[in-house]
């Protein structure tokens, strides 16, 4: 029998409850905590405390030559990423720099990330990548994925920091083969598809109004996004 205080190391961090009967819950982290004489954990960590922090995001951008920036309205906002090694001169378009951008609104009452869009600009990194100043620089452009990922990265802490628990977007369906490559991205990015928009008459409607065309309505967990997005980040 264990006598006093002494300190034993387990795997998964967990709670009270799920100690005693013996259940692990499935979003813990793997570190080493101390155990009193019976057996309960003293120091309960769960995902949470690992989540990234605005700040890390924006040094996370900064590291990869971008910087990250966020306006809000009430509850409307955007979220726009622009990279550094593209020169804007006076008299030249104002976003010649901007490679990703977001854009929606936050309904914590109902606890929902609207996202209206979450796009990245494909031709401008694609063309960035060749350039000589990137090509011979430390910093490496980044993916059309990692610059989405910071993006919204970006939003989603900021909607949970609002008190958000679900994010929603429409993979637009403007034509098959664009509408397939978006519903690939976003369930990448950690989204899943909960239903299709246009083909389901009147009952549609509603939908169409809100989102403004066909698609296909996807979801994510905010908190499981924060999860998987920080670890994506730091690994980075």
């Amino acid at each position: 029998m264990v006598s006093g205080f002494q300190r034993q190391h387990i795997q998964l961090h967990v709670d009270r409850q799920a100690w005693r009967s013996g259940r692990l819950p499935s979003n813990t982290l793997v570190n080493s905590i101390p155990v009193n004489s019976s057996g309960l954990v003293c120091k309960a960590v769960t995902a949470k405390d690992n989540f990234i922090t605005v700040d890390q995001i924006k040094s996370a951008a900064d590291d990869r030559g971008m910087a990250l920036s966020m306006t809000t309205a009430g509850p409307f906002f955007k979220v726009q990423c622009r990279h550094s090694a593209i020169p804007v001169d006076e008299g030249d378009d104002r976003d010649a720099d901007l490679v990703g951008e977001a854009t929606g609104f936050t309904a914590p009452w109902f606890g929902i990330l609207h996202l209206d869009q979450l796009r990245v600009f494909n031709s401008k990194i694609k063309k960035l990548a060749k350039t000589e100043s990137v090509v011979n620089s430390q910093v490496s452009i980044q993916t059309t994925f990692g610059v989405g990922l910071l993006v919204g990265a970006l939003a989603v802490k900021y909607a949970y920091d609002c008190g958000c628990t679900k994010a929603e977007l429409l993979a637009i369906k403007d034509d098959d083969r664009w509408h397939a490559r978006l519903v690939r991205y976003y369930s990448r990015l950690g989204f899943h598809a909960v239903r299709e928009v246009g083909d389901n008459g009147l009952s549609d409607l509603p939908h169409l109004l809100v989102w403004g065309g066909a698609g296909t309505r996807m979801d994510a967990d905010i908190e499981l996004l924060i999860e998987r997005w920080s670890n994506a980040l730091r690994r980075t």
